[in-house]
């Protein structure tokens, strides 16, 4: 196994993504703020062996208010898989996801209406990604972005 990151799943929903990343050996974090998702994601974690179990946590809570619940820095990895189409005005949460992300890492937004990954990378002495400005979303070319899907083209 490679490095063990630390993962911030906003929008954990069921936990799918969740118990892959912590059966991959990462740490994880669920933040979900539909009770009956949460519980959902309780049921589906209970049934992992003691060792995942012990790399996921579940907190309830809403992602634009991660300065509540994380600080700056706490996570090498970011997810927000079909969030940000629930949010009216998205930027509020883009920032503070940003804002919890250690510097010059990624951040993976998916949402519905869009066909592929938006990949933003965060820099160092920013507070927010750089997302490419094409339509759809794409993952910019030569950023040195780690976490681009297979087959992605700028």
């Amino acid at each position: 196994m490679g490095q063990r990151l630390r993962v911030l799943d906003v929008g954990v929903g069921q936990g799918t993504q969740a118990l892959r990343l912590a059966r991959a050996g990462h740490e994880v974090t669920g933040l979900e703020s539909d009770a009956t998702m949460l519980e959902a994601a309780r049921t589906a974690l209970a049934d992992e062996p003691e060792g995942i179990r012990r790399r996921v946590r579940l907190i309830e809570g809403d992602g634009r208010e991660t300065g509540a619940h994380f600080l700056p820095g706490a996570f090498d990895v970011v997810l927000c898989h079909g969030v940000l189409m629930y949010v009216p005005e998205p930027d509020p949460l883009l920032a503070g996801l940003a804002r919890v992300l250690a510097p010059a890492v990624c951040s993976r937004c998916w949402c519905a209406t869009v066909t592929r990954w938006r990949c933003g990378r965060v820099l160092p002495g920013t507070s927010t990604p750089r997302w490419p400005p094409s339509t759809p979303p794409r993952t910019p070319t030569g950023s040195g972005c780690r976490c681009a899907p297979t087959g992605a083209r700028s």
